[in-house]
């Protein structure tokens, strides 16, 4: 051991997540994931709830549980709440119901227009609070 740093000996893959890398629409997604949590979390910082996040959003997207529209939903306004930069709800109720919906891990019976109003929003509301561009956006 030099320098403090540990050797790894084995490693175990628990998951591959073989239909992400399998799928360009999927694997861009993922990255757009990855993105906003690099742009938002310092290095060396350590948050738990945001790797498990991450790890169950990756999940529902290799496994294809939801839309890949509401997963990306799902992870945002998710990621919004832990950073602190939830927004406040908006006056269309149609959003409202989508976000709280997702807040409460609700899938049920989400319009597909109020879930693409509501992906518009909180797109909007990420990049006035990071000004920051998204090359996977941009892929």
């Amino acid at each position: 051991m030099e320098n403090g740093l540990k050797n790894l000996d084995e490693v175990v893959v628990l998951d591959s997540f073989k239909n992400i890398k399998s799928d360009y629409d999927l694997s861009l997604r993922a990255y757009y994931f990855a993105e906003l949590i690099n742009k938002n979390i310092e290095d060396g910082n350590e948050d738990i709830k945001i790797f498990k996040l991450f790890k169950k959003c990756l999940e529902i997207l290799d496994k294809r549980a939801l839309s890949i529209d509401v997963a990306t939903l799902f992870f945002e306004i998710q990621l919004l709440k832990e950073l602190g930069y939830f927004p406040e709800l908006p006056l269309n109720p149609q959003i409202s119901d989508v976000i709280k919906k997702l807040l409460k891990v609700d899938f049920k019976d989400l319009d597909k227009n109020a879930v693409q109003s509501t992906g518009t929003f909180i797109k909007n509301h990420i990049y006035s609070n990071l000004n920051e561009s998204f090359k996977s956006l941009e892929l």
